[in-house]
């Protein structure tokens, strides 16, 4: 269970690395990327960054964020207050792909029940 500082520090962290990448990474990607959640550890020391990509390769995307890793770092530090800054790890979600299939799949039988 995320506790109300937990809770503050991911919102904060996702709105961060959001404008962060908009700002500063967005050539770097060939289609959209967002960030979509971000959950940080209880001792704080690693946040756990989830992103979608649309339009785009998530490999490619992947390796962007992990080649980028330190410049998001180095702008979190001059934009957000945190008296130590978590490790980043980039993760796709696959909650939303998941989430993806499931509606194409209801798509699917409901055009086959027309």
């Amino acid at each position: 269970m995320n506790t109300r500082r937990q809770n503050r520090i991911n919102s904060l962290l996702h709105r961060a690395i959001g404008e962060i990448i908009e700002r500063g990474l967005r050539k770097d990607f060939p289609g959209l990327i967002t960030i979509t959640r971000v959950k940080i550890s209880p001792d704080l020391s690693a946040a756990h960054v989830y992103y979608s990509v649309l339009g785009g390769d998530e490999d490619h995307a992947g390796r962007v964020l992990l080649y980028s890793r330190k410049y998001i770092l180095t702008a979190l530090a001059k934009n957000v207050r945190l008296r130590i800054l978590p490790k980043l790890i980039f993760a796709v979600d696959e909650d939303l792909k998941q989430a993806n299939r499931i509606d194409d799949l209801i798509r699917e039988i409901r055009k086959d029940e027309d």
